[in-house]
């Protein structure tokens, strides 16, 4: 396995952990102290329909969005159809551990690897 590889799995294995969904339970009338423009949304509608959502402002007891997975489909949500809202956020103290510990892990991984490869000699 090269080097590179090595670099990149360890990379992928350590920002996987720096987002969290965490439930957002409020009243209809105070979500938008709680929610802001450019927040991934998970809604869970009272249908059963689940809708990911990347919030663009919120209008009365409309929140209005795009869908990150369909090329930027606007879409509005009103409040009364809405059962629950997950936010996703990116924590910091996770992101910047994972940061620092994946470029500690990179640079032993490196190492490791000339080391094994012959391409690191210690002088006598």
């Amino acid at each position: 396995m090269s080097c590179q590889w090595i670099v990149v799995i360890v990379s992928i294995i350590a920002l996987a952990g720096c987002t969290s969904l965490r439930p957002v339970v409020v009243k209809p009338s105070e979500i938008s102290q709680h929610l802001e423009a450019g927040d991934r949304l998970l809604i869970h509608e009272k249908s059963g329909r689940t809708l990911e959502l990347d919030l663009t402002g919120i209008v009365g007891d409309l929140l209005y969005g795009t869908l990150p997975d369909d090329a930027g489909t606007r879409v509005q949500v009103a409040m009364n159809d809405i059962e629950t809202i997950d936010v996703e956020k990116i924590d910091g103290v996770k992101t910047t551990l994972a940061v620092v510990g994946g470029t500690y892990l990179s640079l032993f991984a490196v190492f490791l690897v000339l080391l094994a490869t012959g391409g690191l000699a210690f002088m006598p």
